[in-house]
């Protein structure tokens, strides 16, 4: 089971803010007791610096506990092992922790030098100044106490406070879930709702909507032009067999519908295999069996394929190589489309000379058809690539699908198909490919 968001954001909150409140709590606890430290160190050295009279004792009040200091000799056993040698070579105070207590061992100038009589003796005395030392009970238990539990109420009612806002802001979120469960209208679109980081995915999952319906919308229109495409050659082959079957007929009668029945055939089969090339032009399979080939290569391979559809037509060919490029193709499918762009010259030009010539075109190739037929008026040239749209005589075999197949195609390889106007008459087909 998935964690929820809310939990998620919450423990990562609610523990950096105790993280937070734990590090700042230790930081001024040190520097409580830093600061206690520093005050009882303050007051020893008062205390020190009064310089009690020999045998006096001088007592202090101190915010945390009383502070006494006396003159001591270097021999006192209350001084530690070298404390008076440094004290008199540094003359600077000296502190030491002795158990609970806490010393400052100071030396201060005698008020009267010693004569020559006693030249060996020290011109500073030795004041000793105490206090019992600052424990972490003391300085920093009723701060640590206090924040602590002050801490504690900061982040349950940070916690509190953060999974209501959370709530509160993911609460469109299962407003758009319950609205996509909703989505059974064709038209149907999520609301705009929650801030902006909402809106913006809401507004995404609708355009991505838009173009679902624009695509089942085409598709549905796809289907059924291909239906009425075929249902054409379909009646016409089942009309011309029943005719046929219909009497006895003599052999030169049935062969003339047997020719019928199988131009028919023709007819349909270039029909599927044109919607099977679209099929896989849409399904992205042009990506599969690339192979590294010569522009030459490819337009030789198309003119071998519509050779005949050509002399039929009374068109002689000229190949021109203006340059030879290599490209990483799907040959199989680049020759269709070529083959389409001659098969249109071939059913629209007939008798005419084509003329192709393969250039380079950046990191690419263009494949230019040129023939000297009636050619397009400048509203057909784009027209001309719609599905099932046959332009000029009903009666010119094909299904409307050939330029754009081969728009696709070259499309899935970076490139595209595009008519325009011949120099001196006819049309010029254009085919370009990326490398």
């Amino acid at each position: 089971m998935r964690a929820s968001l809310t939990r998620q954001v919450l423990f990562v909150a609610v523990g950096g803010l105790s993280l937070a409140l734990l590090v700042t709590g230790l930081i001024t606890g040190a520097l409580i007791h830093w600061r206690a430290t520093q005050s009882l160190d303050a007051a020893l050295l008062a205390a020190a610096a009064h310089a009690p009279a020999p045998g006096e004792v001088w007592t202090a009040g101190h915010v945390e506990s009383p502070v006494s200091a006396r003159r001591v000799n270097p021999d006192d056993p209350a001084l530690g092992p070298g404390w008076a040698e440094a004290a008199l070579s540094t003359e600077q105070a000296q502190l030491h922790d002795v158990g609970d207590r806490r010393l400052l061992l100071l030396a201060v100038e005698e008020p009267h030098p010693p004569s020559r009589a006693s030249e060996n003796k020290h011109p500073h005395a030795l004041v000793l100044a105490e206090g019992p030392r600052v424990h972490w009970t003391q300085s920093v238990l009723p701060f640590g106490l206090l924040y602590g539990l002050a801490s504690v109420c900061v982040a349950l009612g940070g916690g509190a406070l953060l999974t209501r806002r959370l709530r509160r802001a993911l609460s469109p979120i299962h407003q758009l879930a319950a609205a996509l469960d909703a989505l059974s209208r064709p038209n149907a679109r999520l609301p705009d709702v929650g801030p902006e980081e909402l809106s913006v995915v809401s507004q995404a999952v609708n355009d991505l909507l838009l173009r679902l319906q624009e695509s089942d919308a085409a598709q549905a229109r796809f289907i059924a032009a291909a239906a009425h495409e075929l249902r054409s050659p379909i009646t016409a082959l089942s009309g011309e067999l029943e005719l046929a079957l219909r009497r006895p007929r003599p052999a030169e009668e049935l062969r003339d519908a047997l020719l019928r029945a199988k131009e028919t055939t023709d007819e349909l089969r270039s029909l599927v295999e044109s919607l099977l090339g679209l099929a896989r032009v849409d399904a992205g399979q042009v990506e599969l069996s690339r192979q590294v080939e010569r522009a030459s290569a490819l337009a030789q391979r198309a003119l071998r394929s519509e050779a005949a559809a050509l002399d039929a037509a009374g068109c002689g060919v000229t190949l021109t190589l203006a340059a030879d490029p290599e490209l990483s193709v799907n040959g199989a499918l680049v020759e269709v489309a070529l083959a389409n762009l001659l098969r249109n010259a071939a059913r629209y030009a007939p008798g005419a000379p084509v003329t192709v010539c393969v250039q380079a075109d950046g990191d690419g190739a263009r494949f230019v058809v040129d023939d000297e037929g009636p050619g397009l008026t400048p509203a057909e040239l784009e027209r001309a690539f719609e599905r099932f749209v046959r332009l000029g005589d009903r009666a010119t075999p094909g299904a409307g699908l050939g330029l754009a197949l081969a728009r696709g195609i070259a499309r899935r390889h970076g490139g595209d198909v595009w008519l325009e106007a011949r120099p001196g008459g006819g049309l010029r087909a254009v085919l370009r490919l990326g490398r």
